[in-house]
């Protein structure tokens, strides 16, 4: 079953989160996309809603400066409905002076456009929460997968960057709007 929560979302004022990844078990079907994949895992004990978040442990460097995680297990799917607003999901930042990016991102349509939302810069350690909002998004009535990127284009580095609480927030509690 679908959980819904109040949310805040782009200085609106109220509107319901419906759960939708929360990495309490498995990865839910969540991948990094890249010619050589890591592989992420649930992490027990850190995580921003329940117990559990999806870890992955990653080398940022010239030839690799993007984590670009995506899941596509249950699309694609149709968001198209008015009280649809967004995605969001959490991305935990690691302790150290580095210079981090995050955005959330969807593919639509059957030939997979691009959209973004806004890119979080300059991240501290710690949760940071990123959106995409249905009008940046193309093909509401297509979407074929979304994600989250972090980036860190200024240092070579290993991290590990966790995701959790993936959700699609609406204007009103409604069952999961994918359906």
């Amino acid at each position: 079953l679908p959980v819904t929560m109040a949310v805040a979302l782009g200085g609106a004022l109220a509107a319901h989160a419906v759960l939708l990844y929360d990495f309490e078990e498995t990865t839910e079907g969540w991948e990094h996309e890249h010619a050589t994949p890591v592989q992420g895992e649930v992490l027990k004990g850190r995580a921003r809603h329940g117990s559990s978040s999806l870890a992955y442990d990653f080398s940022f460097g010239p030839k690799s400066m993007i984590l670009h995680c995506r899941v596509k297990e249950g699309f694609p799917r149709d968001y198209s409905a008015p009280a649809f607003r967004g995605f969001s999901a959490w991305v935990y930042i690691p302790p150290g002076a580095l210079q981090w990016e995050a955005l959330m991102f969807a593919r639509t349509g059957e030939d997979w456009k691009w959209s973004t939302g806004r890119t979080l810069k300059q991240l501290q350690p710690g949760w940071h929460r990123v959106q995409i909002l249905r009008e940046e998004i193309a093909n509401l009535d297509h979407i074929q997968d979304i994600g989250v990127q972090v980036i860190n284009a200024h240092a070579k580095t290993k991290a590990r960057i966790l995701i959790d609480q993936v959700e699609a927030i609406m204007d009103e509690p409604a069952a999961d709007p994918g359906n």
